[in-house]
């Protein structure tokens, strides 16, 4: 009952939606999660936004972490923000930063050939404008890569580095530094990353330019210490901001344990 509880006791920032509609919507999924065992293509709704996803418990799972615990809301004057979607799965966190503000300028990456699918499928079944989607992942350099799919959470879990406790299928995708999109730029109001632990080598090809300069106003990145437990690793990751002169907090994500996962919100001030 959490998500109930919390969506009840919390009104949503400032996004599109109202709390009465996410509510509903997630009642109506936890009835289809346990009645209907479907695996094929679903659609609900929530609020103005048609949704369709590959199941309900992985469209529940999205919606109560975009829009029950808005991990991703930032306040921006700005009411025409240009924002990086790095790790989009199916869309569900594009639909989030367009209820927050609909007039955002998104740049959405996903590598994994089925979950891009969905998102654009997300995208065009909402008449959204001012999104342009690449199904790439992000590297340090121009390449091709392994991506593992997990047979479970495979639209959630895709990830550059195979976990061997996991059955995984693996396919070759197309990778590009996320520098080459960013240089284009003169200021980007936020760049999310949640890549599965390729944050690493996304920090490592922007510190090269785009730290430096300054570009990018706010991240907002999952670092995933379950991938990278190394106390030192994380401290490297969290310098690379450090010395550029952003201020950074973050906070866990799964759980209070030393190798869970944070949310870090980078930032220059004011």
């Amino acid at each position: 009952m959490g998500p109930f509880i919390k969506i009840l006791q919390n009104h949503p920032k400032q996004i599109s939606i109202k709390r009465n509609s996410i509510l509903i919507t997630l009642v109506q999924l936890a009835l289809l999660k346990r009645f209907d065992q479907s695996t094929k293509k679903v659609n609900v709704r929530i609020g103005k936004f048609r949704l369709t996803s590959p199941d309900y418990a992985t469209l529940s799972f999205l919606i109560k972490e975009k829009f029950v615990d808005e991990q991703y809301y930032f306040k921006e004057t700005n009411l025409k923000p240009v924002i990086f979607d790095c790790g989009s799965s199916i869309g569900i966190s594009v639909l989030y930063f367009k209820s927050l503000y609909p007039n955002s300028v998104i740049y959405s990456f996903e590598p994994n050939p089925t979950a891009f699918d969905f998102l654009k499928a997300n995208v065009n079944n909402n008449n959204l404008t001012d999104i342009h989607c690449y199904n790439l992942a992000l590297s340090s350099e121009k390449e091709s890569i392994e991506l593992f799919i997990p047979e479970k959470n495979s639209f959630i879990n895709a990830k550059t580095l195979k976990n061997d406790s996991n059955q995984s299928n693996k396919v070759t995708v197309a990778a590009k530094p996320l520098s080459l999109f960013l240089l284009h730029f003169a200021e980007v109001d936020l760049v999310k990353i949640d890549v599965e632990g390729s944050e690493l080598d996304i920090i490592e090809d922007l510190k090269q330019e785009v730290l430096k300069r300054k570009i990018v106003k706010k991240f907002i990145i999952e670092y995933h210490a379950s991938i990278y437990p190394e106390k030192a690793t994380f401290d490297y990751f969290l310098t690379n901001f450090a010395n550029n002169g952003y201020l950074y907090k973050f906070i866990t994500v799964n759980g209070n344990e030393p190798d869970a996962d944070k949310l870090i919100v980078a930032y220059l001030p004011n």
